[in-house]
């Protein structure tokens, strides 16, 4: 098959869940002999995160460090491959859209894949493309046009996903929040993003953080930073991440027995100098593949009983109780989300559940255990010909590919009386 990726997150490096569950899924059909591709941004569109990556300079350099040929097709447009996948990283991210078609006009792909498109953009032109080859990768009921955890609801938006081929998402918590809220049906598929085996062992009793992985409002800061507080004996760690904003930072920089690791697509950088995971979402985390990789490597994690995250820890203790968010202010921050209203935290069962962990070493080690245990087999489930069968079964019953790709794709007409009326407006400009 051949298969066309398209996301608005950035490929690499890939720090989020959704941006790793991208690639390693491409990257992983690719292995099984199918011809992939990959339309993205070269950086991230947030103004803060891409002044400090530096934009396109820092891309190019991630590039070189990895030793990847890269070569620039057309000005703002980098073309490379990169574990069996061609990719088309975009400078500028209004230039998406446009390369996306032409991409698909070139390539003919059998399946696009559309993931994350907050705009819609990109998921309308695939669907005009050839809509029984769109399959949408659902990765946050946020992004979705509907429901009351919807960043913004759109109807239209919900009439395009209405149209694509199939949709699939990354827990039972998502299939049904698609259900209830959408109309629609999802399948769940794990997504190939948790590496090979063996995995290092990180639990450690007696050294270490407490760490956050991309300390932001709706990933719980306040309680983070709440118990950072109330234990000033330990150490604790934030990563930040793509919804971390220069205020976040600026607060946790004013705790003294916190400290700000680099992120890193190596998580073991990470893991190794992690003594508990911290997962107090306040929003319905999707999933939260963090938990898993954590507790692979026999890392205690401490989560939200919210969203996903319940499915993430595998049955295995602890989860907690929060206040989730219910609404969003209208106006985006710097990181260009919606500004989360953060009701009021009770830290008691966060702060009892770190103490039991970290003063009893049975209750950590049997936890360590236990974690490593359950994560060890579920990954051994998770496989990319999961993702090849389902496409395959969406796939019974199309028109041939050779049939639908006779004739270029072109872009509808414009009528006769749109026709007059741009040489009109035509005409006006030049008198």
């Amino acid at each position: 098959m051949k298969i066309l990726l398209t996301s608005k997150l950035n490929y690499l490096p890939a720090l989020s869940g959704a941006s790793k569950s991208d690639r390693s899924l491409v990257e992983g059909l690719a292995r099984r002999g199918h011809r992939c591709r990959a339309v993205v941004p070269a950086h991230s569109p947030a103004s803060n995160v891409s002044a400090r990556t530096g934009g396109e300079r820092q891309f190019l350099a991630e590039l070189a460090q990895r030793a990847i040929d890269v070569r620039e097709t057309e000005p703002g447009l980098h073309s490379f491959k990169h574990n069996g996948v061609e990719v088309s990283a975009v400078v500028d991210f209004r230039r998406l859209d446009s390369v996306l078609t032409d991409q698909i006009r070139e390539f003919r792909p059998d399946w696009i894949l559309v993931s994350e498109d907050r705009s819609y953009v990109c998921l309308a032109s695939a669907l005009a493309a050839h809509a029984t080859s769109v399959v949408y990768l659902c990765h946050s009921q946020a992004t979705l046009p509907f429901g009351p955890e919807s960043f913004a609801a759109d109807a239209g938006h919900t009439a395009l996903l209405r149209r694509t081929a199939g949709i699939v998402t990354v827990s039972r918590y998502l299939k049904d929040y698609l259900v209830q809220w959408g109309g629609l049906d999802a399948a769940v598929i794990a997504f190939p993003v948790y590496g090979q085996a063996p995995f290092e062992f990180h639990g450690r009793f007696d050294r270490g953080c407490v760490t956050l992985v991309n300390p932001s409002q709706i990933k719980g800061i306040e309680i983070f930073q709440q118990l950072a507080r109330a234990r000033p004996d330990l150490e604790f760690a934030a990563v930040p991440g793509w919804a971390t904003r220069d205020g976040d930072r600026r607060a946790l920089q004013r705790i003294p027995n916190v400290q700000l690791f680099a992120a890193s697509e190596n998580i073991d950088e990470i893991f190794a100098r992690t003594r508990v995971l911290l997962m107090p979402s306040l929003w319905g985390e999707a999933f939260g593949c963090l938990s898993v990789e954590a507790m692979l490597r026999g890392i205690p994690v401490l989560a939200s009983r919210l969203g996903g995250l319940p499915e993430a820890k595998l049955g295995v203790d602890y989860l907690l109780p929060v206040r989730p968010i219910e609404r969003y202010e209208a106006h985006l921050d710097e990181c260009l989300l919606p500004t989360p209203v953060v009701p009021d935290q009770e830290l008691a069962p966060w702060l009892a559940a770190l103490d039991e962990l970290l003063s009893n070493r049975a209750s950590y080690e049997g936890l360590s255990a236990a974690s490593r245990q359950a994560a060890l087999a579920f990954v051994a489930t998770v496989d990319v010909a999961h993702f090849e069968n389902h496409l395959e079964k969406l796939g019974e019953g199309r028109t041939p590919v050779a049939s639908r790709h006779q004739e270029p794709l072109e872009r509808p007409a414009l009528s006769t009386d749109r026709l007059e009326l741009l040489r009109l407006l035509l005409r006006k400009r030049k008198n």
